[in-house]
């Protein structure tokens, strides 16, 4: 159990006031209470949501709904077109806005802090009700509170996925919240302190204020604590989630993981959201369906192959091994591919060379799913 977090977890748990703004159409809106700001002043959360229902307007269809959570980014809101794409599919969706606002830009008057660096880094000398990373991890826990409240959605079968910060909050929550039961961080982890755009922000800070800031907000400080299934998706050249921090961060946790890293995937929310294979991982927990194949830690073996068994109940179509040999930064990069073979449900791919590499393995099954092996590093980083 994680001690001295700055949330009161028990009281974030509880349902939320909230006021629907417009029930008509195929999305509706409403605003739900968020944290204390400045004096303790009031503050509302707008939020968007989706269900069978609103799209066919037919509320029949709303009876014991598996629900998502959905979380943005950095110059992102509350995405109707995100909510939709859920509700399409079965399912209850609530995505907020974390920047105190709405999707129009327009600032609310109890709106909490701005999505910006000085409120994410360099406001550690004054009350946390000020710090963005307090509001986004306490409104993503409020809405998941707020749509387990809804008469429709069944509360035992609800998930979160976030993209870039919005990941960076779903890996915090995947260790503060049991009540999901799957978590997908696109692009976020922890360890941001380590590498990546923000060393800048870190260096500016006083050494006091960088040891606050990590203990209260990065994710490594959460992720051990994940019982939730998890599963990484990102790219092998992100410019902000790095293969060295990302490495670190997923290593954390102790229970189900998965992963799907892509080479040079973009970085975007409509990239964040379009996988195909975030959803088949929502669905294997709060649905029932076929698990995504889970490629295991590769071994190399005594004559040079790389070796990684998969648990898997479809069908394997293909498998590749992606590497790079390169030494810049990792956005830059550049990364080869080369088929590698499937025996008895397992990957195995000749080592291609003998200069320090990282590289991944990938999988593409029956239902033309792709998951990976996590990043393997040759002697370096």
């Amino acid at each position: 159990m994680i001690v001295d977090i700055p949330w009161d977890l028990e009281r974030l748990k509880e349902t939320p006031q909230a006021e629907w703004l417009n029930r008509k159409g195929t999305v509706h809106s409403l605003l739900y209470e968020g944290e204390p700001f400045r004096e303790d002043r009031a503050t509302e959360v707008f939020a968007y949501y989706a269900s069978p229902g609103t799209l066919n307007a037919d509320p029949e269809l709303d009876q014991n709904l598996p629900a998502i959570v959905l979380v943005h980014g950095g110059g992102g809101t509350a995405f109707d077109q995100w909510v939709e794409k859920w509700a399409a599919s079965g399912y209850a969706a609530l995505a907020m806005d974390l920047k105190g606002g709405s999707p129009n830009e327009e600032p609310y008057s109890k709106g909490g802090p701005a999505m910006d660096h000085p409120n994410i880094f360099h406001a550690m000398d004054i009350s946390k009700n000020q710090h963005w990373c307090y509001h986004g991890v306490a409104n993503v826990i409020r809405a998941h509170s707020l749509i387990r409240s809804f008469p429709e959605v069944d509360d035992d079968r609800t998930a979160i996925t976030g993209i870039s910060w919005g990941g960076f909050l779903t890996c915090i929550v995947s260790g503060l919240d049991d009540r999901f039961k799957a978590a997908i961080p696109v692009y976020g982890c922890g360890y941001i302190y380590k590498n990546g755009p923000w060393l800048t922000e870190f260096g500016a800070m006083t050494d006091e204020h960088q040891d606050q800031w990590i203990k209260m907000y990065d994710p490594s400080q959460y992720l051990g604590y994940c019982n939730t299934p998890i599963f990484f998706v990102n790219g092998t050249n992100d410019f902000a989630y790095l293969p060295d921090i990302y490495d670190q961060s997923y290593c954390l946790v102790k229970g189900e993981r998965n992963f799907q890293i892509t080479p040079e995937m973009g970085h975007g929310h409509e990239q964040g959201w379009a996988p195909r294979e975030i959803e088949m991982f929502v669905s294997q927990y709060l649905t029932g369906s076929i698990p995504l194949p889970v490629v295991h830690l590769p071994a190399v073996s005594p004559d040079c192959q790389l070796i990684a068994s998969v648990s898997t109940e479809t069908e394997l179509l293909s498998a590749n091994l992606h590497y790079t040999t390169d030494t810049v930064p990792y956005p830059e990069r550049r990364w080869s591919t080369v088929r590698a073979e499937i025996v008895d449900n397992a990957i195995v791919a000749n080592v291609v060379t003998d200069q320090k590499h990282v590289s991944i393995l990938t999988v593409t099954d029956e239902r033309d799913a792709v998951v990976s092996s996590q990043f393997i590093f040759s002697a370096h980083r």
